[in-house]
């Protein structure tokens, strides 16, 4: 590994440069702003993101990243994984179990997960131990933005829909924790019991998400109103979400769209 520069929470030029190649060889979705988002949300204490530098031509070719989520209220602490990729040509060098190995480091024993490529699961088994899966799989939905009718969206006029700095920060966590620009689904008295978030992401995208809601009828109005908040939605190419096979309620309300 001496021909490598492991580089721990780079600058944000690299992130994007890899957010770029990801895109280009496999399709995953990524926005630029995520990287600060992550930084200023999770604090450089618990966040992580590895790239892997080839000394010789300066190119970023390898990285991963993960969060570490405190303990809160006796939870346990729980790390999730993402961006873990490695550039075709540099494969099978042991690259990826470098960069791994040293989150692995950086997560301090904390409880890891992660979304796998179907491929990859037995590697993740045997060579990492990841051997407890949820009894549900991660749909990804997909569709071009000219072919969404948010018009077809259900609204619920008696909920009340309002923005982050409308809202109590103290409502807002108690609710993330018990669900466990952006709308959130409120009540007369200001809790909360819906949040739906839309981001830009490469290449010319939206992607919802994070996105909970109490009931079917307030996940849609809160669907509807976050969408309709993008400026100019229907310039953009794509609008993506991930859904579980088991929140059938939640893949109806998308289809009502005509994704």
């Amino acid at each position: 590994m001496d021909s490598f520069q492991f580089l721990l929470n780079p600058s944000q030029e690299l992130w994007n440069e890899m957010a770029v190649k990801i895109y280009n060889d496999v399709g995953w979705k990524t926005s630029f702003d995520d990287y600060d988002s992550f930084l200023e949300g999770f604090g450089k204490e618990n966040f992580a993101f590895i790239v892997a530098v080839d000394k010789a031509s300066g190119e970023p070719v390898a990285c991963i990243c993960g969060a570490r989520f405190p303990c809160v209220e006796g939870s346990p602490s729980v790390f999730p994984i993402g961006q873990y990729y490695v550039l075709p040509e540099y494969r099978a060098h042991g690259l990826g179990k470098e960069v791994f190995a040293k989150l692995v480091e950086f997560a301090d024993g904390a409880n890891m997960f992660l979304y796998a490529e179907p491929k990859m699961k037995q590697k993740y088994i045997e060579r990492s131990g990841f051997d407890k899966f949820a009894e549900w799989d991660v749909i990804v939905i997909s569709a071009n933005t000219k072919s969404v009718d948010l018009t077809r969206l259900q609204v619920e006029e008696d909920i009340k829909i309002a923005s982050f700095n409308a809202l109590d920060f103290n409502k807002v966590m108690e609710y993330d924790r018990e669900t466990l620009s952006t709308g959130f689904a409120v009540d007369v008295e200001g809790n909360v019991f819906g949040y739906c978030h839309a981001r830009i992401v490469y290449k010319n995208a939206i992607s919802i998400g994070p996105f909970y809601a109490d009931t079917q009828e307030v996940a849609s109005t809160l669907l509807k109103h976050t969408l309709e908040a993008v400026p100019g939605f229907y310039n953009y190419e794509s609008l993506n979400a991930f859904i579980s096979t088991t929140n059938t309620k939640g893949l109806d309300i998308y289809k009502s769209m005509r994704l």
